[in-house]
């Protein structure tokens, strides 16, 4: 049975949009550690740049945040898959083989309308934005499990570890900004 998670995004006015549900590794040392890897850095705008600095380092808007944030997780699903494989290789009865292409690799992550709650969820992650003036946009997150507030701050001060063990030592909630 895997570590059931949603992760919940909301607009600057608070509206929630979508949710995502991840049927494993939903503990912040996994899922919670990809959510930081793939958004921490990051500001919201609002307008497309050609610049390839400013395009890496931004989303144009939540929507756009939600629609990467789902590739880069389909992109690491599969690239695990790719691991899997190559360890299961040459073992007797092994049949696993990965599609080329990551958006192939199927299952794993699924998208839920707004409101969405009750899926078996061990962990809900909240991505908000605050309301900032034009490019100062920031992504807040928080991290709820186990009947605990394990996070609540900007998503760049978020830190994995630490969440767990405020998870298991019982010391409170990790806030940061």
């Amino acid at each position: 049975m895997g570590t059931r998670s949603i992760t919940i995004f909301k607009d600057t006015d608070g509206e929630e949009i979508a949710v995502l549900y991840r049927h494993f590794d939903g503990c912040p040392s996994g899922h919670g550690a990809q959510l930081k890897e793939l958004l921490a850095g990051r500001k919201i705008i609002n307008g497309i740049f050609t610049n390839a600095a400013v395009k890496n380092q931004s989303f144009n808007g939540i929507g756009d945040l939600v629609v990467r944030f789902i590739v880069g997780l389909k992109t690491r699903l599969h690239e695990n898959a790719l691991i899997t494989a190559e360890i299961l290789k040459g073992m007797p009865g092994h049949r696993l083989e990965p599609s080329p292409s990551s958006q192939e690799t199927p299952g794993g992550i699924y998208l839920y309308p707004a409101g969405a709650r009750d899926i078996g969820e061990e962990y809900t992650y909240t991505i908000s934005l605050t309301n900032g003036t034009y490019g100062e946009t920031k992504i807040k997150l928080k991290v709820e499990g186990h009947d605990r507030v394990l996070f609540d701050g900007l998503v760049d001060n978020f830190d994995p570890e630490r969440a767990m063990a405020t998870l298991y030592s019982g010391d409170g909630v990790h806030d940061e900004g």
